[in-house]
């Protein structure tokens, strides 16, 4: 009774979260933007009504960090109605309470070895980068939301960490039926170290100060009412870093799934468009997976990966799937103190014209605004593959509606 009832306690519980969450926002003018990021004791959210920080909030990082490998390819076939979700409880479980490290990681010591040891093993970096850094900050930003809506301090802790434990949770429950029994273990206990590391002001200086700035940029949740597939959510970081007094432009680092990648930050005011110093317009090489997925997927059997450590301390993964095939490309990105504004995004299979490749846009909400409810916009064209629409809203969710022409084969 417990594994057919766990995930949808987890689901419950942030719908509660978010229904309960009080709307109060800034007013939307530059001069507010720059009081409100100046503001004394936050570090990473400050209540901006435009761009990605207009979506933030429980729901939001409940779907695009929960559902994040749905997006990347470690889950192949992203339609919820497919989810096995019996299956995928008994397997989190097994993989929490009773997990088999001989048959995932050859030993215990392997286990250890492989999941906690970045030095030594680079399956253990996303451990680090996403588990204890990444949602260790989404913490600490949904603990200064809650804050922002009303909530007490004591509440809003207790709020924050039961929003990033429930998304983890669910996240481990998407890949649960792929990764070796005991990872999702070794993931939880990085997401706990992270909660506690970003309790704390010092250490969550370390990641908001002038010269690393960590920035949630997320995708915008799309889903199609007809087949239940969801995508172009993302659990994407951007860490902005500051070259010198010799100039205003950055470092950007994307990590994340499904894309990751390097570029530059350059201030708008560059281009002669804004004198603040803080609108920035970046360019980055990227690698990703596939944007939107085809209407009539197959899904792939999933087999459970497995970690073999080498003689010569090589970590190599194995698994009786195909190997999904990435995309490499090019993004240029709009944002504004931190909010992500939009982006164009350029991707291919390979330099072969004739192969797959796709153009996206994504406007975040603000360029329509109705009352409280501001717009933005997903479009999607896919070069012999699936392309799609969507309006968004300043909220973590919206119908989408994908399709292929007849003659785009």
């Amino acid at each position: 009774m417990f594994k057919k009832k766990y995930n949808l306690i987890i689901l419950l519980l942030d719908v509660i979260i978010f229904c309960n969450s009080k709307y109060v926002h800034a007013e939307d003018n530059d001069d507010n933007a720059n009081k409100q990021v100046s503001t004394s004791g936050n570090f990473f959210y400050y209540g901006q009504d435009y761009g990605s920080e207009s979506q933030f909030g429980p729901l939001n990082v409940f779907i695009n960090v929960g559902f994040m490998f749905t997006a990347s390819g470690l889950f192949n076939d992203p339609r919820l109605n497919k989810i096995d979700y019996q299956q995928h409880s008994e397997d989190l479980y097994y993989s929490i309470f009773e997990p088999n490290y001989d048959e995932g990681y050859h030993s215990t010591g392997g286990f250890i070895f492989i999941e906690f040891f970045p030095v030594l093993s680079v399956v253990s970096y996303p451990n680090y980068v996403l588990h204890f850094i990444g949602e260790g900050m989404l913490y600490r930003k949904l603990d200064e939301y809650f804050i922002y809506q009303g909530y007490s301090s004591t509440a809003s802790k207790w709020l924050a960490g039961i929003t990033i434990t429930s998304s983890q949770l669910m996240n481990e429950f998407i890949e649960a039926r792929h990764t070796p029994r005991g990872d999702a273990q070794a993931d939880m206990v990085f997401n706990a170290m992270g909660i506690f590391a970003f309790s704390f002001d010092g250490f969550a200086g370390l990641f908001s100060n002038d010269n690393l700035k960590l920035l949630y940029w997320p995708g915008q949740p799309i889903i199609d009412v007809r087949d239940t597939a969801l995508y172009n959510h993302s659990e994407t970081y951007l860490f902005r870093i500051t070259m010198g007094d010799w100039t205003n432009s950055k470092i950007g680092v994307l990590v994340g799934a499904p894309a990751s990648g390097l570029g530059i930050s350059l201030p708008s005011y560059y281009f002669g468009i804004d004198k603040a110093k803080n609108d920035f317009f970046s360019i980055f090489l990227i690698g990703t997976q596939k944007v939107v997925p085809s209407y009539n997927i197959q899904a792939e059997p999933i087999e459970r990966l497995r970690y073999v450590v080498e003689e010569d301390s090589n970590i190599e993964e194995t698994s009786d799937n195909e190997e999904s095939t990435g995309e490499a490309g090019l993004r240029l990105a709009w944002d504004k103190y931190g909010s992500l504004m939009s982006y164009l995004q350029f991707t291919a299979r390979d330099v072969n014209p004739e192969s797959n490749w796709s153009v996206t846009m994504n406007w975040y909400p603000s360029f329509l605004r109705i009352g409280s409810t501001s717009f933005g916009a997903f479009i999607h064209y896919g070069h012999k593959a699936e392309s799609a629409f969507a309006i968004t809203i300043n909220h973590s969710l919206a119908p989408g509606y994908r399709f292929r022409s007849p003659n785009n084969y």
